[in-house]
């Protein structure tokens, strides 16, 4: 596998960083999910697009096979929603747009992945990014 250096976080995605904890527990989390992936949809991806290229290449962040500007997918490394066996709380819809969680990928694994996240051991939803990080094992990447 081939190492990624990521470049610090573009400034137009840090409103998404999950540093610290979010309020999606709260009454209004359904609407920050909303939208959340209303702007990247409409306004960001041209420009996520062209930053996650500049990091992955054309090529797939799991095979690494050449996936098109045109036909790749923007992956959530941890899920946005659901994570077999995580019930409610197995979510981490904080994450959807934070940069550090956002790959490049092909259609294929991107559809063979769909949410699932498994880990050794227990998960670590709605928490910050950095404590996630610290405390899960994912097995599909390790991230460094």
């Amino acid at each position: 596998m081939s190492p990624i250096f990521r470049p610090e976080c573009p400034d137009y995605l840090r409103p998404y960083l999950a540093d610290r904890q979010q309020p999606w527990d709260s009454e209004y989390a359904d609407l920050l999910y909303v939208k959340a992936e209303h702007d990247l949809q409409r306004r960001l991806r041209p420009r996520l697009l062209e930053d996650l290229l500049a990091v992955f290449g054309p090529h797939c962040c799991y095979c690494e096979s050449y996936a098109h500007p045109g036909h790749g997918v923007i992956e959530r490394y941890r899920p946005r929603s659901g994570r077999p066996g995580g019930g409610h709380s197995g979510h981490y819809r904080h994450l959807q747009m934070d940069w550090r969680n956002l790959y490049w990928a092909c259609p294929v694994c991107n559809r063979y992945k769909f949410n699932r996240f498994p880990l050794l051991g227990d998960a670590y939803s709605d928490m910050p990014y950095l404590i996630t990080v610290a405390n899960e094992s994912p097995v599909l990447l390790r991230q460094l």
